[in-house]
C-alpha cells in the first residue's frame, strides 16, 4: 500500500472509533436535571417555600402595622384624657375618623387607610378582609367604668386578635402623666 492509502485507512479508523454520548448517559443527565428542577420548584412554591414565606411575612407586617398605629392612637387618646380632653376611646377614634359607626354588638370597622395613612395589603374594608375594634368587657365600679376593646382581623387567612386596648386602672397607670406635672408644665409655659 502506498503511503497515502495508509493515511486514509488510519483517518477512516479514527472516525469510526470516536464515541459520542451514550443513551444511558443522556437518560441519567435528564433524570438528574428533572430532580434538580423539582427541588427548585418546591423551594420556591412549596409549603415553606420562598413565595409562601414572603406572603406570610407580608400578612404579619400588615397586622403589626395596624396594631402599632392603634396603640399610638390609644396613647394619644390617653394623653388627651389626662390633659382633660375627651372622655371615651370610641368618641376619640370616631372624631379622628379611624372607626365608623357601631355596626352592632359594640363592633366598629377600622378605617385602615385613615389610621395608617395609606392602603395596606389587608383590611381595606371588604366584608371578608377587614379590621374591627370590638368591646370585650364592661365592668362598672363606683369610681370608673372599665371598657376593653380588642383589635381583630377578619379575613381569608383566618380571624385573629391583634391586641387589647382598655380604659382601666392598669392602662391609666401605663399611659398617664400626673396632673401635677401637667400643671407645672402649663405654669412654665405661661411664665415664658
Amino acid at each position: 500500500m502506498k503511503h497515502e492509502d495508509v493515511e486514509t485507512v488510519k483517518s477512516h479508523n479514527l472516525v469510526n472509533n470516536k464515541r459520542g454520548i451514550t443513551l444511558i448517559a443522556l437518560v441519567v443527565t435528564i433524570v438528574v436535571l428533572i430532580i434538580l428542577a423539582l427541588i427548585s420548584i418546591n423551594a420556591v412554591f412549596g409549603e415553606n417555600g420562598l413565595i409562601t414565606s414572603a406572603r406570610r411575612a407580608e400578612v404579619e407586617h400588615t397586622h403589626g402595622t395596624v396594631w402599632e398605629y392603634m396603640e399610638m392612637e390609644y396613647s394619644n387618646y390617653w394623653a388627651g384624657k389626662v390633659a382633660g380632653e375627651g372622655k371615651n376611646l370610641i368618641e376619640y377614634l370616631q372624631k379622628s375618623y379611624i372607626i365608623g359607626e357601631n355596626i352592632g354588638e359594640d363592633k366598629y370597622i377600622i378605617n385602615v387607610e385613615k389610621l395608617v395613612g395609606r392602603r395596606m395589603a389587608l383590611g381595606n374594608g371588604t366584608d371578608d378582609d377587614i379590621y374591627k375594634l370590638e368591646r370585650i368587657s364592661l365592668e362598672s365600679s363606683s369610681t370608673m367604668d372599665t371598657e376593653e376593646y380588642q383589635v381583630k382581623y377578619y379575613g381569608p387567612s383566618g380571624d385573629r386578635v391583634l391586641g387589647i386596648l382598655g380604659d382601666n386602672k392598669k392602662a391609666e397607670k401605663k399611659y398617664s402623666i400626673s396632673r401635677n406635672r401637667i400643671r407645672r408644665i402649663n405654669k412654665l409655659e405661661i411664665e415664658c
